[in-house]
């Protein structure tokens, strides 16, 4: 007859097939555990042992992964972006639950992580796939932590493959006039000025109306967004982004032209008009679809442009790049750009300021040059006596 364990008792034996299996009693309950060697058990024993001291439940070292993945995603449905939301369940379902899913969650070791991030590599799956998948466990199992679920977040020391950098591409001053000379005549032309003038993201460009503007004392708030998915609006994601930015007088006066440009707009839809208040709608008032923004307007502008192609977004490079060729400082470009902090700009764009390193050699060497002096010949000799015992009294040092 089998003995009755008592709490905390664990047992291992060898099954015919060669593996080992463990059971371990929590309460008057059991878990279990195979692996092929007796050492993988003993190492299972150990840690749950100590899962157990610092507080693990029977109900909690049954969770797996797959399952706390799953009530972890439908608990932030409703307190993330849409679009958010549904990129976290697609890296979930079709990256995490498929490899790590079965796995009990007290089992779930850095190594186990760092194994799979290492097979994904290999497999040649986009290092920012992987880095994103090590975000979103990294955000789940800290969660755990923080409930008592897990005693650590095993996630911190995994390492994914470093994301290679997208190569920043921008136009000099003389490309973005030439762009714009070409684009004068389009109806988007306020949105391509604006978008160089001031480096506001394409999609705050979009989500802008006429209530931020206010042409009185030249300033455009930058309050919301539009998403992707489109039609609908969300808040600035952060503090920083939710900001203030001052047009100079020809930018006020090209919105200006715009307006009226608008209103023609509004006369000629009638009654197809849907009035959002936006500043950059599309020919019915209604929110633009970015693709069509992108495949229908921009490329085609640039090509008869006969500038480099580059993507909507580095108009917002550019914008930064010239404006720190003209001097203005990283802390202003900063808040003009939206960046949580000035040394994100600086990370990003610093090489590109003028002359950042240009006589600092110079500068350092006039800085600590030693002043000529006229030293006595009796100051001379007491000198070089200093230096001679100095010199004898330390040459056996080594």
């Amino acid at each position: 007859m089998a003995k009755n364990r008592s709490h905390g008792e664990g047992s291992i034996y060898q099954l015919p097939s060669g593996k080992w299996h463990a059971q371990f009693s929590i309460g008057p309950k059991r878990i279990s555990y195979t692996a092929r060697t007796r050492n993988e058990v003993l190492t299972w024993i150990r840690k749950t042992s100590e899962q157990i001291s610092q507080g693990l439940t029977y109900q909690a070292a049954k969770v797996t992964i797959g399952e706390y993945l799953t009530n972890w995603l439908a608990s932030h449905e409703n307190t993330i972006r849409p679009r958010t939301f549904k990129y976290y369940k697609s890296i979930c379902e079709k990256r995490l639950i498929p490899e790590l899913g079965p796995i009990p969650m007290k089992d779930l070791t850095t190594d186990k992580i760092q194994a799979l991030y290492d097979k994904w590599n290999r497999k040649a799956i986009s290092p920012h796939v992987i880095n994103k998948a090590h975000s979103i466990l990294h955000l789940a199992l800290q969660r755990a932590e923080a409930t008592g679920l897990v005693v650590k977040n095993v996630a911190n020391h995994a390492k994914p493959p470093k994301a290679p950098q997208d190569e920043m591409k921008f136009w000099t001053d003389g490309e973005a006039n030439q762009f714009l000379t070409i684009a004068r005549s389009n109806r988007l032309y306020a949105l391509y000025y604006l978008a160089l003038a001031t480096g506001i993201r394409e999609m705050e460009l979009l989500g802008l109306k006429w209530l931020d503007l206010d042409n009185a004392r030249g300033i455009l708030n930058v309050r919301r967004q539009l998403s992707r998915s489109g039609g609908t609006f969300a808040p600035q994601k952060t503090k920083a982004a939710k900001r203030s930015i001052l047009l100079g007088s020809g930018t006020i006066a090209v919105l200006s032209d715009h307006y009226k440009l608008q209103i023609q707009a509004r006369n000629l839809a009638g009654d197809r008009w849907h009035e959002n208040d936006l500043i950059f709608p599309c020919t019915i008032g209604t929110p633009m679809n970015f693709k069509n923004l992108i495949e229908r307007s921009f490329k085609p502008l640039v090509r008869v442009a006969g500038v480099p192609m580059i993507r909507f977004h580095d108009m917002r490079h550019t914008a930064a790049s010239l404006m720190l060729s003209k001097g203005v400082s990283i802390f202003i470009v900063s808040k003009i750009m939206g960046h949580a902090r000035p040394s994100i700009t600086s990370d990003i764009y610093g090489h590109l300021v003028p002359g950042s390193m240009n006589g600092i050699g110079d500068m350092m060497e006039e800085l600590i040059a030693p002043i000529p002096v006229n030293v006595p010949s009796a100051g001379e000799k007491i000198a070089h006596e200093l230096h001679t015992n100095f010199y004898n009294a330390t040459k056996n040092d080594d």
